[in-house]
């Protein structure tokens, strides 16, 4: 097992304990467990769910090591811009 230390601290800075996380993403507090001590690595979708639980100030990079998040930060990066404009229109 791999603790993601930076994942655990960015869920201590809020004040939550495992289950009120679990709560707020709408996942167990053992499914928390198993992704902070790196039993688990999550799919796209929960690592979705769980930087909006965390907050703007939350990234992708709290859940290395993972084996893709390299790769879909490279696709993020590379096509934010559109992801941007999709906002800017639903905005205006």
């Amino acid at each position: 097992m791999r603790d993601r230390a930076e994942l655990i601290a960015a869920r201590e800075a809020l004040g939550l304990n495992r289950r009120q996380l679990g709560a707020k993403m709408g996942r167990s507090r053992s499914f928390v467990y198993r992704v902070e001590t790196g039993v688990i690595d999550p799919a796209m979708a929960s690592i979705a769910v769980w930087l909006k639980a965390l907050g703007p100030d939350a990234s992708i990079l709290l859940f290395e090591p993972h084996p893709r998040v390299r790769l879909w930060s490279e696709l993020v990066a590379r096509d934010i811009h559109k992801v941007l404009d999709q906002e800017n229109n639903v905005a205006a």
